[in-house]
């Protein structure tokens, strides 16, 4: 197979002057989008189905009520942190229960306008407010309904308003199941609903589900308002514009990885019953392949292996290395940030409090990168081709490794609060160490496709001084850059969780 490969490829070279040249460039170029398009954000790591209701009443908008169902791992580790009366046995929590579960999860979100995306005749709605708040113990996960105000009186011409629900950081993948609407007798409305160009996020890679409403008052009407408490569900007759293939391979990846999310979570509740059976071997592996899924998405940790490659020449052994030193890192920092919040500090896990650790982390891969770039820029003052580095920084490579996985992986935390909440903490801690692996495994394939497309296009011309001097320099120039502004991007962005 791999000779049939060759063959064709010597074939369309000397059939098409110049094909392998600008197929790895196009390689490269491949590359950068898949792994650097979603460089300032992450890939999700807590999973939220909506049911989203349209609140009116004889006078117009009233509002959006939002009816949100947690992944079961994320509200096993919400409720072991802020509700220590819940029984589980009885899916029963307390007032105090609910108070904190407000006070400690929910409230921070208004920094966020609580995922609420709203537009008023094209102009963003800023003022949002929960109000309401209820959160319930079910069996298919923590619940929270709650009710976003947005007072709009009809008049005789159209409002056009628009609604969606989404975390444009994709810490959090939010899909809305379905849309409810409390129609009014006084109003006349009209709606359609599918995706949204208007509101894509995630480097416009991510187009979310929403809805475009126009509604206006009925002249004269002597019938009764009906009332929100008995929704209709919104027809599907009307649709808005289609998402393009790579957001379904994405939703696919989140869907994958929400799949086994529900999985573990089976497993890790057996495990209680029966420590030795067959669930614990199943937890580790389905954690392992969690970490593969999990590092399909885009990410930091492939954005910098395959920087790095491209600015610097490696072997594959060393694609490996770096690949696999810099997710189980990764995986491990989650794990200790989990051990020093949970058992050391008895204080909940709170993604927001490894905000220091990761800025530390940003700013050090700043100066690499600036080094990184100096260092090329020297490159391109030497005129002699013996002068272009060919070894291998093995200092610098595990450097650049340490400093990217030293940010804590929420993955790796999220199943290892589930195990200590399950009283199974030796087992998650082997789990996300599998969960690592996986994640290597996966980051180490993009790095082994760098470091081909680069040795391919520096060979390629390694007869000519000039050029070889040229594209060698220009892929140390491109690669340092990417990594110092990965780094200043990453330290101004403000974090959802």
């Amino acid at each position: 197979m791999v000779g049939l490969i060759i063959f064709m490829f010597d074939y369309w070279n000397n059939c098409n002057p110049g094909f392998l040249k600008r197929f790895m460039k196009r390689l490269i170029l491949f590359i950068y989008i898949l792994t650097s398009s979603g460089i300032v954000q992450a890939h999700p790591h807590v999973f939220i189905d909506c049911t989203l209701t349209v609140v009116f009443d004889e006078h117009g908008l009233a509002g959006f009520h939002n009816h949100w169902v947690l992944d079961r791992m994320f509200s096993g580790n919400m409720l072991s942190s802020f509700a220590p009366g819940y029984d589980p046995d009885q899916l029963t929590l307390t007032p105090s229960d609910v108070k904190n579960i407000k006070k400690g999860a929910f409230d921070s979100l208004d920094k966020h306008n609580y995922f609420q995306h709203i537009r008023i005749q094209n102009n963003d709605f800023k003022e949002t407010a929960a109000q309401d708040f209820i959160a319930k113990a079910t069996t298919k996960g923590l619940v929270y309904d709650f009710f976003i105000p947005c007072y709009i009186k009809a008049d005789q011409k159209d409002t056009t308003v628009s609604m969606s629900v989404y975390d444009d950081s994709f810490y959090t993948s939010i899909r809305i199941s379905s849309f409810l609407i409390s129609e009014s007798d006084a109003l006349d409305i009209t709606h359609a609903i599918g995706p949204m160009k208007s509101f894509a996020y995630y480097m416009g890679q991510i187009t979310p589900k929403g809805m475009r409403i126009q509604f206006k008052k009925i002249a004269s009407t002597s019938r009764q308002t009906k009332t929100w408490d008995n929704p209709t569900e919104m027809s599907n007759t009307n649709h808005l514009q289609t998402d393009g293939w790579w957001q379904t391979v994405i939703m696919q990846i989140n869907q994958c990885q929400a799949y086994i999310k529900e999985i573990l979570t089976d497993f890790g509740n057996r495990i209680k019953k029966d420590l030795w059976g067959k669930s614990l071997f199943l937890f580790i592996l389905f954690s392992f392949l969690y970490g593969i899924v999990h590092a399909v998405g885009p990410g930091h940790g492939k954005s910098i292996v395959t920087s790095y490659f491209i600015a610097r020449p490696g072997n594959y052994r060393l694609g490996i290395l770096m690949a696999f030193v810099l997710s189980i890192t990764h995986a491990i920092s989650g794990a200790i940030f989990v051990l020093v919040m949970k058992l050391i500090l008895a204080s909940p896990v709170l993604f927001s409090q490894a905000i220091p650790v990761e800025r530390i982390s940003y700013a050090l891969l700043t100066l690499i990168g600036i080094f990184m770039f100096i260092h090329a820029i020297l490159d391109i003052r030497q005129k002699d081709i013996e002068n272009v580095p060919t070894h291998h920084n093995i200092t610098q490579l595990l450097l650049i490794a340490f400093t990217t996985g030293m940010i804590p992986c929420p993955g790796a935390a999220i199943i290892l609060v589930f195990a200590i909440s399950i009283d199974i903490a030796v087992i998650g801690l082997i789990a996300i160490m599998a969960m690592g692996v996986g994640m290597g495994l996966t980051t180490s394939v993009f790095a082994l496709i760098a470091i081909f497309a680069r040795n391919t296009m520096t060979t390629m011309d390694s007869a000519s001084q000039w050029k070889y001097q040229y594209i060698h320099c220009s892929l140390s120039i491109i690669g340092a850059m990417v990594i110092t502004l990965f780094g200043l991007i990453m330290m101004g962005t403000p974090l959802t969780y």
